[in-house]
C-alpha cells in the first residue's frame, strides 16, 4: 500500500473464520463479536505464554511494562471519577 504524504499508515483488521469466510473486523456484527472475540483473545493469550516459554528473560520486562501500564489505567479512571464527581456536585 503506497504512503500517503504526511506519512499516515493504515490498517486493516480481517478475522479468518474458514478457508472460505474472511470478514472485515470493521464489519462483524454484535453477535460475531461475542462469538469471536473470546477466541480471539484465547489465541492471543496461548500465543503470548508459548512466547515468553520460549523467551523466559523477556518476561521481567513484560510484567514490569503490564504494572506500569495497569497503573497509568488505575490513575486515569480515578482522575475520570475525581472529574465526574466534581461535576455531579457542581451540577446540583
Amino acid at each position: 500500500m503506497p504512503r500517503k504524504k504526511n506519512n499516515e499508515l493504515k490498517a486493516y483488521s480481517f478475522l479468518i473464520v474458514d478457508e472460505n469466510t474472511v470478514i472485515p473486523f470493521e464489519n462483524l456484527t454484535q453477535k460475531q463479536k461475542d462469538e469471536y472475540i473470546p477466541r480471539i483473545m484465547k489465541n492471543i493469550g496461548r500465543a503470548g505464554s508459548d512466547y515468553l516459554n520460549c523467551h523466559p528473560d523477556e518476561a521481567h520486562n513484560y510484567l514490569e511494562h503490564k504494572h506500569r501500564v495497569m497503573e497509568k489505567f488505575t490513575n486515569a479512571i480515578a482522575e475520570l471519577d475525581r472529574h465526574l464527581n466534581c461535576t455531579e456536585i457542581q451540577g446540583k
